[in-house]
């Protein structure tokens, strides 16, 4: 079955977040690195998360791997909303737990639709 113009957007949008989220932060790996320390993580996350990133988004554009692609951004989300709650980094909260809702809102609809099929 076809994918609606629906599923298309909700791929579309998290495509654009984490892909671009992580097309920015792999070249500028030493800059985020020291946000990473200061959460309480290993330097080399700063590395580790991008490409992850980079990774989920390339796997949304795969119809087939459309799910595996959702669910790897929606626990990348997860994560990241867990850490800002964790440090309590009023600066980033409100942010990042807005876009953070919206894009693993749609990671569960993509999920729950190719799921359906």
């Amino acid at each position: 079955m076809p994918m609606t113009m629906i599923e298309w957007a909700a791929a579309g949008f998290l495509v654009l977040v984490y892909g671009g989220s992580g097309i920015i932060e792999l070249p500028m790996w030493r800059r985020f690195a020291d946000r990473f320390v200061r959460l309480g993580y290993p330097r080399s996350w700063a590395i580790v998360t991008p490409a992850l990133k980079l990774l989920g988004a390339a796997l949304t554009l795969i119809p087939q791997a459309m799910p595996i692609g959702a669910s790897r951004c929606a626990l990348i989300g997860l994560a990241a909303a867990a850490s800002v709650l964790r440090a309590r980094e009023r600066s980033m909260c409100a942010p990042a737990l807005a876009v953070m809702v919206i894009t693993i809102a749609s990671a569960a609809f993509l999920i729950l639709q190719q799921w359906k099929r």
